[in-house]
């Protein structure tokens, strides 16, 4: 009895610290996020985000998602639900770990200057299957070219606030636009990664 006893405790206990162990995400935190052929068959998504003030991160085809007070297998388990409830994977595969405590990350991206380069995404703007990706120069006027949006001026905007505007400029003629617009400032024609950077995809068709 007593053994069975001592071993109910070390369990407890060991349960105990590990619980402590497992971190809570928080806003400004720096998140991986990995989704087997969310973007098509064969394009997996694998970014690094920071989590927003408000303890979203705006995921690809589901919009803003909420992260903080979560750890990242309870934040795995809600992207892996939104996926399959949001009708766009069926059986996903999702990873997602902590990259960088926010104490540790960057406290505020760089503004966007003349002469910057920016990764435009946007799915389906072209047609249902194909997206438009576009690695566009900011001229000396501080503005971008997109299609079906025109000019857009973006100098001395976070690359999320351009993503923002761009949003709200695409809604009147891209349904779901929440979920299907991202922006990144490159640096010598890649995008930031903390311990690295990775080139940006090149345009494609999804579903090829």
């Amino acid at each position: 009895m007593r053994v069975a006893i001592a071993a109910i405790a070390v369990f407890i206990f060991t349960a105990i610290a590990s619980a402590k162990d497992v971190p809570v995400l928080q806003p400004g935190d720096l998140i991986a996020i990995n989704v087997y052929e969310l973007l098509a068959p064969g394009k997996d998504l694998a970014e690094t985000r920071q989590i927003a003030a408000d303890g979203t991160v705006r995921v690809p085809m589901l919009g803003p998602l909420k992260f903080a007070g979560l750890s990242p297998r309870q934040a795995r388990d809600m992207l892996e639900t939104a996926l399959v409830e949001g009708h766009v994977i069926a059986d996903p595969q999702v990873r997602v770990a902590l990259r960088m405590p926010a104490a540790q990350a960057p406290k505020e991206a760089k503004a966007v200057k003349a002469g910057d380069q920016l990764l435009v995404r946007i799915w389906a703007l072209v047609k249902p299957d194909k997206d438009y990706v576009g690695q566009l120069n900011v001229n000396a006027d501080g503005e971008i070219h997109v299609p079906s949006v025109g000019q857009l001026k973006v100098e001395g905007q976070r690359a999320d606030e351009i993503e923002k505007t761009l949003i709200a400029r695409l809604a009147k003629i891209l349904a779901n636009a929440d979920k299907l617009v991202r922006v990144d400032r490159l640096m010598n024609g890649m995008i930031p990664a903390f311990g690295g950077a990775h080139q940006p995809a090149a345009a494609a068709d999804r579903g090829q």
